[in-house]
């Protein structure tokens, strides 16, 4: 099967109405996505991996639905910036990708299958007087105890997931 990335996304409102889609991308907008989206994926990993190790799979679960869009706001209001994370196959409803995101889940895909590693894949673009910029996700060892194949996962992580997400699409990585 073929792995497809996730993004790591940031949105950086108020760029000057005078610069036209498919323009450059202003470098302070660019300076603080790159920094959001850094600092929010080493702020969730870390706060992910001590629950794990704290409290197992099935508490990091109730990481990712309560605590991660906390993370993503604080972190983006620090930087001006709004963040989040989405994929494909969006575990969260409130995630599912829209236009500008799907497009570069596609470009990604493509890329990926091509052989390009997910970590190494940015988008940046100017839409509607905002800058958009989505990093792939690389999907580690330990993101497949929630997100790999169904069968794969500890006992009580599927039924944890079905319960907070009824809607999951979000497994099956590799």
């Amino acid at each position: 099967p073929m792995i497809r990335p996730l993004l790591l996304l940031a949105l950086v409102p108020g760029i000057a109405s005078a610069q036209m889609p498919g323009e450059a991308v202003p470098e302070d907008a660019a300076v603080r996505a790159e920094a959001a989206m850094t600092e929010f994926a080493q702020t969730l990993r870390t706060t992910l991996t001590d629950t794990i190790a704290r409290d197992g799979v099935v508490a990091a679960i109730a990481v990712c639905a309560k605590e991660a869009p906390a993370i993503a706001a604080n972190v983006g209001q620090a930087h001006g910036v709004r963040i989040g994370r989405t994929s494909h196959r969006a575990r969260n409803p409130a995630n599912v990708p829209d236009h500008w995101q799907r497009s570069a889940l596609e470009r990604f895909s493509l890329s990926v299958a091509q052989g390009r590693r997910p970590e190494t894949l940015n988008h940046r673009a100017v839409e509607l007087g905002r800058a958009q910029f989505a990093r792939g996700i690389p999907v580690e060892a330990a993101c497949l105890a929630c997100h790999g194949p169904k069968e794969s996962l500890a006992e009580g992580v599927a039924e944890a997931l079905a319960k907070q997400y009824p809607l999951d699409q979000a497994t099956g990585f590799q």
